[in-house]
C-alpha cells in the first residue's frame, strides 16, 4: 500500500507501511531507546514517560491481569497492528489467548487502553486507528482531570457510542463484564 499526503507547500509525501517501519527498524535506523510509533504512515515520536504516567499502567496491569489470566492476553505497551500504515504501542490493551503468528503483533484487541498526562490530544486522534481496527472498547484515561474518556461500538474510523466515567463509577471490560476497575485505584493519589 502506497499512499501520498500534499504537504502545505504542495509536495507530495510517501506514507510508509507497517512493513516500511520493520524494515527501517531492523536496518537499525531508530537508535535503541527511540520511542517511536507508526500512526497513519508517519513515523511519530512518543511522548517520554514520567512517574504518574507508568505508575498507572503498572496498577492498571495489576488490577486487570489476574481477573483476565487465563481467559485473554494482556500486552502493556507493545505494538499493536492497527492497520497497514499505523503500529500504535498503546499503554495497555486486552486480546485474545491465541496470539496467531508469533511473528505477527495482534491485530485485534477487545479493548485498549491509553493514560493520558501529556499526550491528551494525541490520544484522542487514537480513537480513530482504534475505531478503525474495529477495537470494541477504548479508554482513555485523563490523569489531570481524573476521568476517563470510553469509546464503544466502532462505526467506521469513529465510535457511536462517547462517556466520561469519574472516580467511584466501575470502569467495566466490555468483553469480560465481570472484569472492572476504578479510576481511584489505578490513577496517582491526588496531591494534599
Amino acid at each position: 500500500m502506497s499512499a501520498a499526503l500534499e504537504l502545505v507547500q504542495g509536495v507530495p509525501i510517501r506514507l510508509i507501511t507497517r512493513r516500511d517501519y520493520h524494515i527501517l527498524a531492523e536496518a537499525g535506523v531508530f537508535a535503541e531507546g527511540d520511542r517511536v510509533e507508526l500512526l497513519e504512515g508517519v513515523i511519530s515520536p512518543m511522548t517520554p514517560q514520567g512517574g504518574r504516567h507508568s505508575k498507572t499502567i503498572a496498577r492498571l496491569n495489576s488490577s486487570l491481569l489476574p481477573a483476565l489470566l487465563g481467559r485473554a492476553t494482556v500486552f502493556v505497551q507493545a505494538p499493536f497492528a492497527a492497520s497497514d500504515i499505523s503500529e500504535p504501542e498503546p499503554d495497555l490493551f486486552v486480546t485474545s489467548l491465541d496470539l496467531g503468528d508469533e511473528d505477527e503483533h495482534p491485530d485485534s484487541a477487545y479493548c485498549v487502553i491509553e493514560v493520558a498526562v501529556s499526550s491528551l490530544h494525541r490520544d484522542r486522534r487514537k480513537a480513530s486507528l482504534y475505531a478503525g481496527a474495529k477495537v470494541a472498547q477504548y479508554i482513555l484515561l485523563d490523569l489531570s482531570t481524573r476521568t476517563a474518556r470510553i469509546y464503544r461500538d466502532p462505526n467506521g474510523t469513529e465510535y457511536d457510542r462517547e462517556e466520561t466515567v469519574r472516580e467511584g463509577t466501575p470502569i467495566v471490560i466490555d468483553a469480560f463484564p465481570d472484569v472492572c476497575f476504578d479510576l481511584a485505584d489505578v490513577l496517582p493519589k491526588p496531591a494534599p
